[in-house]
């Protein structure tokens, strides 16, 4: 699974009201089929069905732990999926900060949601000159009302990365002409890739001395930069070159996994 990912939607139709006497907020904290903003060389879409609700969801202001609006096992908070998305309820306790937060969304100056996930499937081509990515499953496991519903966030950044070089690697294989734009998201996604390797692999000689990386026994010129990103992101994802899947295992080296 990968690391987790946060998104958000600006137009997430928050209400404050007033049930029976106790406060509530409805929203809708994900939208399907909607393309996000550019999350730094490429832009995503959640697709219908995509989002799959942890059992003990959370709702949070400002992804703040200290600041809980609700919690389904606590009976303070219910979501729901609908053909648009996915809908939320949640009852915020009686302080202050709840209290403030109220008086924020009645002025208007907080009117988003946020949401965070790891992504279990997904799709990545190019369309039109622009890297897409389908998010086909998630889980998520967290809501968040925020007051910076337009600001692209992510965990999983040497996760796209190697995506994206592989996408835009592969248009370039097949003979098809990069944009400028794209050309240099390319050399990025591959500079990303390269450092996160590094870094791995600076963990991996100290979980175990006894690793040895093939490259560095290589004498010949460096690779072009299709081949590094290839290669480059196999290692950050944990695989072996040529290996689209793999594990690293301490004393046994990456470990091949059975494709799906």
């Amino acid at each position: 699974m990968s690391d987790y990912e946060v998104r958000t939607v600006s137009d997430a139709e928050l209400r404050f009201l007033v049930d029976e006497g106790r406060p509530r907020i409805d929203g809708r904290a994900i939208v399907y089929n909607v393309w996000s903003l550019d999350l730094g060389g490429f832009r995503e879409r959640m697709m219908p069905g995509s989002a799959v609700l942890d059992s003990d969801l959370v709702a949070l202001f400002d992804h703040d732990s200290s600041m809980v609006l609700g919690r389904t096992s606590a009976g303070t908070m219910q979501a729901a999926p609908d053909s648009d998305g996915i809908l939320f309820t949640t009852y915020p306790p009686d302080t202050q900060w709840a209290r403030d937060l109220r008086v924020s969304m009645d002025r208007g100056d907080i009117k988003g949601c946020s949401y965070r996930m790891q992504v279990t499937d997904d799709l990545w081509y190019v369309e039109e000159g622009t890297v897409c990515r389908d998010v086909i499953s998630s889980q998520v496991s967290e809501l968040t009302v925020t007051s910076m519903p337009a600001y692209p966030q992510t965990k999983a950044v040497a996760r796209c990365a190697v995506q994206i070089a592989k996408v835009l690697g592969a248009e370039k294989r097949a003979g098809r002409v990069l944009s400028e734009a794209n050309e240099q998201v390319l050399k990025d996604a591959v500079e990303m890739i390269e450092t996160a390797s590094e870094n791995i692999e600076s963990v991996i000689v100290q979980v175990d001395p006894a690793y040895v990386d093939d490259d560095d026994e290589d004498t010949t010129d460096g690779p072009d930069a299709e081949d590094a990103a290839s290669d480059a992101s196999s290692r950050s994802t944990g695989a072996a070159p040529g290996l689209s899947k793999s594990g690293y295992v301490p004393r046994f080296g990456f470990v091949p996994r059975k494709e799906r």
